[in-house]
């Protein structure tokens, strides 16, 4: 597989027919293998070249996949910074089974993802900023150390992908995914918003009684729980579970309480459930 290889920097790359950037390890999955170690640093991607304007018909800015990993895109120098905007379905694709927990998947830090290069206004991805999904794990937006956040902001809105969050996590195994130190719906500075078009973050997954019950009683023993009560970005719990779990006092009362925190709840549709039950 191909590994170690840098991006940039000066790099445009806009207009192409399916992604900008595809880091492909053709389904290494080993865990002896580090492999990849791929980078992707100053580049603009999704925009003219003075960062000022979309040009059209580039789907993906950077899509890792393939079992990738161990890749950074962009670093703490402001001179690797990339600007990923303008494209018109997601900033950053990373799918599959790109990272193994004990080594790490892809580090996407201080980038600028959805905004001019100035920062200062919008020039959205068509629908996410960063899309991670089908079983991709251990990867790192943002993090702790200085100049590592990304600015995440102005995203979605797209005619055919109006999906408009900033971060979404979704699918099966997607697990073990560290969301850190970004500014998400603000400008460069942290001083005004540039709102994305729908959430900052949002993690897919059905709530039971059970994770219901834990988020209203700040039980932090998992990624989602833990997220939930470091975040302090909007909130949305999607409850899924047997009707007489739902209709229990103990349920509504734990819904009570994340209302009266500002949580908002998608109140669940009718239909058949695998107990014959409606």
């Amino acid at each position: 597989q191909a590994a170690r290889n840098t991006v940039g920097p000066n790099n445009t790359i806009s207009a192409n027919t399916t992604a900008g950037i595809v880091l492909n390890n053709v389904g290494d999955t080993t865990p002896a293998n580090p492999v990849n170690q791929n980078v992707i640093r100053g580049n603009t991607i999704g925009l003219n070249s003075t960062g000022t304007a979309a040009i059209t018909g580039q789907p993906i800015g950077v899509l890792v996949t393939g079992g990738s990993r161990i890749n950074n895109i962009g670093s703490a120098a402001a001179a690797d910074r990339n600007v990923i905007s303008g494209n018109s379905v997601t900033g950053i694709h990373i799918t599959g089974a790109s990272g193994l927990v004990a080594q790490g998947g892809t580090i996407v830090h201080n980038n600028v993802i959805g905004l001019n290069t100035a920062g200062t206004a919008a020039i959205a991805n068509g629908s996410n900023g960063i899309l991670i999904d089908a079983a991709s794990v251990a990867n790192t937006i943002g993090g702790s150390t200085p100049n590592s956040g990304n600015f995440i902001s102005g995203n979605g809105g797209g005619a055919t992908q109006p999906e408009g969050n900033g971060i979404r996590l979704t699918g099966a195994g997607t697990t073990n995914n560290l969301i850190q130190g970004n500014l998400i719906g603000l400008n460069l500075t942290g001083g005004g918003a540039v709102a994305n078009g729908r959430n900052g973050v949002q993690i897919d997954g059905a709530a039971t009684a059970n994770t219901i019950a834990r988020l209203a009683n700040g039980i932090a023993d998992d990624f989602l729980t833990t997220l939930y009560l470091a975040t302090k970005v909007p909130v949305i719990v999607a409850p899924a579970m047997n009707v007489n779990m739902w209709e229990h006092p103990a349920t509504q009362e734990n819904l009570e309480k994340l209302r009266a925190r500002g949580v908002h709840i998608a109140e669940p549709d009718e239909g058949y459930l695998a107990c014959g039950m409606t």
